[in-house]
């Protein structure tokens, strides 16, 4: 099961099987996939690359921290966000 929160049903539901692969929207989901979830959707990861998972996520963090700081800096400029753009790629 998946839901963004648990909520009380009244209405009639039961479970009709588990453990088995489903497809929701046309991603294919099987017992012991590790998804990502957020507002925006669900994407099911590889197991493959799981162990990268935090470095990768720390290089994106740092790298968002520098446009952030460039914006929020009190002599900030479209050139020096763009410089910190480029820099980053």
């Amino acid at each position: 099961m998946f839901a963004r929160g648990v909520a009380v049903s009244h209405s009639y539901a039961h479970l009709v099987d588990y453990g088995a692969p489903v497809e929701i929207f046309g991603l294919r989901i099987g017992p012991g996939d590790l998804l990502y979830a957020d507002c925006h959707g669900v994407i099911s990861i590889p197991l493959e690359i799981a162990a990268e998972l935090p470095k990768v996520a720390g290089e994106i963090r740092a790298r968002e921290a520098r446009i952030v700081d460039v914006c929020l800096s009190p002599d900030f400029s479209p050139g020096k966000l763009l410089n910190v753009i480029k820099d980053d790629r």
